[in-house]
Parts: structure tokens; C-alpha cells; sequence
């Protein structure tokens, strides 16, 4: 081979070397361009405003009342361990949203430190609204796991082996080195659960959106348009996930149904809405026992008016035997809608009222 040869050889080698740098550095600045927007990381802010609380005349069910402020970018939301105490919560933290996997390694190597300016729960006796404790969650959390964003819906109750637990979604954060060595590990996500009396932590996977999904199929009759069909102002019903056989009825105070039968089992109710005085407020109704469709549709609708089922069906994907069915009553809908088999290992009974 020529020396001339040989020079221009390695100079055509030097000049695709350059190329292909200047290429690579290209890409990781368009990959880092491409996903800083998709792999956002958000502030969220839960404001404590818990009010006040009570019980039906008799047995577990209850209601409590949180005030609503005017930042629609703030929560003004509680939750409660039926039948015993209601778990207000003050937060300001970062949370995790993002759209593909590969926004969120993004996310993970820009941001080493996610914040947690706050987290703190009181708990409060339902009924007697006597505030039992105040517990400093994101020292917690510091302690016992070190660097973790919380998740975007992250905030529950449970009951564990009899003992009462407030959970909280977290991605652990890997360093970089395990992000190289190992990339699927970068991000995990599970539930630390501090035992609400000791302060003690365990740690259980996250349940899946599918199990979520499942856990309230039974509540899938109450969809939008059955709602709208049946009152001007729908309220949100949902499952109590972890708590057996309990659902939540939530209103807000300007849009309550006139409905007779919510003042007659909450006595009370009726004087510490009056007392709010015009001041918008979000009232939670907690049933316990399982409560039937009937049951819940006499506590939301206007007096005097009847059910309607307009154009109600069940597709046969839904279905128990995979046939579609038009639905004119409750009990068409238990008869023919399908409910799937769920992990029932982190759902317990409710602590029964207290009682003197």
C-alpha cells in the first residue's frame, strides 16, 4: 500500500469519525430535546380543610365534610379508615407524569433529587373530631427510602393484620450506574404503608390498574349517562377499594340532591351544612355493609323521583355469558353483568363504630 494511499485513508477515517461523533452528540441532544416536555415532572399541593364528621343514627356508615378553597390547582380532599377515623392530608411534592418509557429515563437522569417540600397527615376521630395525632410522613419516608418520587395518585388506607396503615405510592430512584448496568431497574414502584399508632413501615408492590379496575366493577351501573338520566347533578360514586364491601358517595355542597332520606340517617347533617354558611364544601357519605344499588340510588336522587333505565345495555365483551343485553332494572344488570374474581389479600373489614 502507497504512503500516499495510507494518508488519505486515515484521513477519510478521521473525517467519518468526526461525523459519526458529531452525529451521536446530535441524537442524545434531540433525545434529551424530544422527551424533556413528555417526561414532566409536576407539582402537586394537598391544603388540609377537614371540617367535621358524623355517624348514622346506627351502625358504621358515616360522612365528613372538607371545605373547598378557590386554587383549583390545589386538593382540598381526606381520606378515612371506615368506621374510625378520617386522615386529613397537607402536601406539596413532585410527581411523575410522563408518556413512554423512555421519557422517564429522561426524567430519572435530569433529576437525581426529587422534592417533597411536605407531607403530613392528622387523624381525627370520626364523629367527635377530636384530632388524635399529627404524622410527619415525608421524614418518614426520607428514613426509610431515600431518594423516590411520589406517583401521580398516591395517597391510601388500609388495613394490615389488624392494624391501620396510610400508603403512598413512590418510584424508588436506581443510581446511574444501575440504570447502565441494567436499565429495566431504573424505576420501581411500590407502597410504603406507616402504621398509623407506631409509625412503623412496611413495604407491598403497588396493586395494578387492573386490579383497580376490577375491584369496582360492581359500581359500573352508575355510569355518567345513568347518572345524568336520573338527577341534575350527579355526584361521584366510587369504591373504597381496600375496605370490604364499602362505597363513597361524593357531593359537593352547592349541588345536593333534595333528598329527604340523607338528613334522616345522618341527624345531624342538615345543622352543620346550615352552619357552613354558603362557604362550598365537598361532603364524602361512606357506606358500609355492601350496600345495594337500591340503597344508594334512594340517598342521591330528588325525592319523588323514580329510576330510569334509557338506553342502559350490557356489551357481550361485559356480559356473563357473551351475549349483549338491554338493562330496564337493577336487577337485569346483576343478573347479566359480568364481575371478575379479584386478589382480595390487601382489602379488610371495617373497624365497627365505637360505641359507649
Amino acid at each position: 500500500m502507497s504512503k500516499k494511499f495510507k494518508v488519505i485513508t486515515v484521513f477519510v477515517m478521521t473525517v467519518l469519525a468526526a461525523v459519526l461523533l458529531s452525529s451521536c452528540k446530535e441524537s442524545k441532544k434531540d433525545w434529551k430535546e424530544k422527551y424533556k416536555e413528555e417526561g414532566k415532572i409536576n407539582t402537586r399541593t394537598y391544603k388540609s380543610n377537614y371540617y367535621n364528621s358524623g355517624f348514622e343514627k346506627a351502625g358504621d356508615d358515616y360522612y365528613y365534610i372538607n371545605l373547598l378553597g378557590d386554587d383549583k390547582d390545589t386538593i382540598y380532599a381526606a381520606v378515612s379508615i371506615p368506621s374510625k377515623y378520617i386522615v386529613d392530608i397537607d402536601a406539596s411534592y413532585q410527581f411523575l407524569e410522563f408518556s413512554e418509557y423512555d421519557a422517564y429515563l429522561y426524567v430519572k437522569m435530569e433529576f437525581e433529587k426529587p422534592v417533597i417540600d411536605n407531607l403530613t397527615v392528622k387523624l381525627y376521630d370520626i364523629g367527635s373530631d377530636e384530632l388524635i395525632k399529627t404524622i410527619d410522613v415525608k421524614q418518614i419516608i426520607s428514613d426509610n427510602v431515600g431518594k423516590a418520587f411520589i406517583a401521580k395518585a398516591p395517597f391510601r388506607t388500609v388495613a394490615i393484620a389488624g392494624k391501620t396503615y396510610f400508603g403512598v405510592d413512590l418510584f424508588h430512584i436506581s443510581s446511574i450506574e444501575v440504570f447502565y448496568n441494567n436499565p429495566e431497574n431504573l424505576l420501581t414502584k411500590n407502597t410504603i404503608y406507616i402504621d398509623l399508632d407506631t409509625e412503623e413501615v412496611v413495604f407491598k408492590d403497588s396493586m395494578t390498574t387492573d386490579w383497580l379496575l376490577a375491584r369496582s366493577r360492581y359500581l359500573d351501573i352508575f355510569s355518567l349517562k345513568f347518572l345524568q338520566d336520573n338527577m341534575q347533578s350527579a355526584p361521584f360514586i366510587t369504591s373504597m377499594y381496600y375496605w370490604q364491601d364499602c362505597v363513597k358517595l361524593s357531593f359537593t355542597t352547592d349541588k345536593l340532591p333534595k333528598n329527604a332520606k340523607l338528613y334522616e340517617k345522618f341527624p345531624d347533617l342538615k345543622q352543620k351544612l346550615e352552619e357552613l354558611n354558603g362557604q362550598k364544601a365537598r361532603l364524602e357519605v361512606v357506606l358500609t355493609g355492601n350496600p345495594g344499588y337500591e340503597d344508594i340510588m334512594e340517598l342521591i336522587m330528588e325525592d319523588g323521583r323514580e329510576v330510569v333505565f334509557n338506553n342502559i345495555t350490557i356489551s357481550a365483551e361485559d356480559s356473563v355469558d357473551g351475549i349483549e343485553y338491554e338493562v330496564h332494572s337493577f336487577d337485569d344488570w346483576r343478573q347479566y353483568y359480568r364481575l371478575d374474581e379479584v386478589d382480595m389479600s390487601l382489602v379488610s373489614p371495617i373497624f365497627p363504630r365505637e360505641t359507649d
